[in-house]
C-alpha cells in the first residue's frame, strides 16, 4: 500500500491547488487523477484537516458523496453556464430542473 503523502505527489502531479480565501484549497486536476483511486482518500483528507474543497466533476459516485452542489447548467458549452440548483445531494436529486438530479436520484433510493 502507497502512503497517501507519496501517492499524492505521484498521481497528482499535474494537479492546481488553490487556497481560497479563509484558508481553504480548491483542486483542479486532469481527469486521469480524478480517476485513481487515491484521488478521493486524499480529498478526504483535504477536508478532515478543516480545508473547504472545490472539486469539478461528473462522476455522480463522486457528486453524491458531496457536502453541497452547485448544478450550472442545464447543459454544456454555450447552453450552460446557469445555476439550476445548489444544496445537499438530496435536494439536488428533489429539482426536477436538475440533469444532475434526474441521474443522481436512484443513486440515493
Amino acid at each position: 500500500d502507497v502512503p497517501l503523502d507519496v501517492a499524492v505527489e505521484t498521481y497528482l502531479f499535474n494537479s492546481q491547488l488553490v487556497t481560497l480565501p479563509g484558508g481553504g484549497m480548491a483542486v483542479i486536476c486532469p481527469l486521469e487523477c480524478r480517476e485513481h483511486p487515491l484521488t478521493s482518500r486524499w480529498l478526504d483528507r483535504l477536508v478532515d484537516n478543516g480545508n473547504t474543497v472545490i472539486v469539478i466533476e461528473h462522476n455522480l459516485d463522486v457528486i453524491k458523496t458531496a457536502d453541497w452542489i452547485v448544478d450550472m447548467g442545464p447543459e454544456g458549452g454555450s447552453g450552460g453556464g446557469r445555476l439550476i440548483a445548489e444544496g445537499t445531494p438530496e435536494d439536488i436529486a428533489a429539482n426536477a430542473d436538475s440533469h444532475t438530479g434526474r441521474f443522481l436520484k436512484p443513486l440515493l433510493d
